[in-house]
């Protein structure tokens, strides 16, 4: 789906009006829902299904609806790789400022990360990713992109 049904029409602390549940899905790209929420570090500008992050520093802030009481974070993400220049990329995943997770990813992954209650009860994710290793490909000579790339994201989807 590709704006959640559920997304409840009141005030949120995005201050856009949205609040996701269990079944919702972000989606990322031109066409997606993405760009409702608060976010930065993402080039949503390109018509594909998908976004690549664009500094070492990225955030969505996803807020939850009121009624939520369990859910889990699942994401597709691929990394920005060329050979041996840079055979993975290190990723480093924030959940309200507490760390969940490492992947040094060298292909498309999904993750999937179980929120606590501490977590639900803020009705606010604010998801930080950590690309240390994002680079520009041309500051590499492999083409004239200048973003600094790091991994691609097509979908958060809760469940």
């Amino acid at each position: 789906m590709v704006v959640p049904p559920s997304a409840a029409r009141r005030g949120s602390a995005t201050g856009r009006g949205l609040a996701f549940r269990p079944g919702d899905v972000i989606t990322f790209g031109s066409s997606g829902n993405a760009g409702q929420l608060q976010l930065f570090g993402f080039d949503l500008s390109a018509d594909l299904d998908f976004s690549w992050t664009t500094a070492k520093f990225c955030g969505i802030d996803i807020p939850l609806a009121g009624d939520v009481q369990e859910c889990t974070l699942e994401f597709e993400y691929s990394p920005w790789v060329s050979g041996t220049r840079v055979p993975a990329q290190d990723l480093f995943v924030f959940i309200n400022g507490l760390f969940f997770h490492f992947s040094r990813a060298e292909r498309q992954e999904v993750m999937s990360i179980a929120l606590p209650p501490s977590v639900i009860s803020s009705r606010l994710i604010q998801l930080r990713l950590v690309i240390p290793t994002a680079v520009a490909p041309r500051r590499l000579g492999v083409s004239a992109d200048e973003r600094m790339l790091g991994f691609f994201i097509r979908q958060i989807a809760l469940s």
